[in-house]
């Protein structure tokens, strides 16, 4: 008799634009408690990091609460102009990044994130509400691994993420060690 592993539980697809803003605002006060409710457990090395850039505070607190809830350690920056340097202090294991921002695009961050040695092979994931296939094509060529149209789901987004950090975390590893002289 095959054993049964139990089945993690599935976070549901939250279209957050649809939900009326004094229950979206209740919904990211009680994902704020739950976290602080919850005690620290020990350091895990296998815990991803992300960085989100998000200029809507709302998105980016429900895109932070998803990517908790799935395991990850989330930063976020809303102002393109401080995206580069919060990544290079963050160092995440993959960047979610609107692309209409304050100060720098998305377009414009993804180049000059793909020409910095310390992050240019972090994967980025293009999560907008810009979901032509020109935009998605646009994203592509600015060096984006991945683009997503708003609102994501949380399942999509791991699969997303995982399969991406899987394919580049030697190379993210490799890049650091030679930006650092290693």
């Amino acid at each position: 008799m095959a054993e049964q592993r139990p089945v993690p539980p599935v976070v549901p697809a939250i279209d957050f634009a649809s939900v009326p803003e004094d229950q979206q605002l209740e919904l990211l006060r009680r994902m704020r408690d739950r976290r602080q409710r919850r005690s620290p457990g020990p350091a895990q090395a296998s815990v991803r990091r992300v960085l989100v850039v998000e200029d809507d505070a709302a998105t980016a607190e429900m895109m932070q609460a998803v990517l908790e809830q799935l395991g990850y350690e989330v930063a976020l920056v809303a102002d393109g102009a401080d995206a580069v340097a919060a990544a290079r202090e963050f160092s995440p294991d993959a960047v979610l990044m609107d692309i209409g921002l304050p100060h720098k695009d998305g377009y414009e961050l993804a180049v000059e994130m793909h020409a910095d040695p310390v992050l240019r092979a972090v994967p980025l994931v293009a999560v907008t509400g810009l979901a032509s296939m020109a935009d998605r094509a646009r994203a592509l060529e600015a060096g984006f691994d991945e683009h997503m149209a708003k609102p994501v789901s949380p399942p999509a987004l791991r699969a997303a993420l995982d399969t991406l950090i899987a394919n580049t975390s030697v190379r993210v590893q490799a890049s650091r060690l030679q930006a650092e002289g290693g």
